[in-house]
């Protein structure tokens, strides 16, 4: 999409649990993109986050 649409800026990405993955988010901050993911039951009891979420 970036190489097609170069001035496009993406602030915001809104993907499924099947990209609930490190990487992805590891991604996303280091270029500064805020990720919407569906956590993915396949990982419960894994979570690394609180219990809230602070921007």
């Amino acid at each position: 999409m970036k190489a097609n649409l170069p001035e496009f800026r993406i602030e915001k990405l809104l993907l499924d649990s099947a990209h609930d993955a490190y990487a992805v988010y590891e991604y996303c901050r280091r270029k500064n993109i805020t990720p919407f993911i569906d956590l993915n039951p396949g990982h419960t009891g894994h979570f690394t986050y609180n219990d809230d979420f602070h921007h």
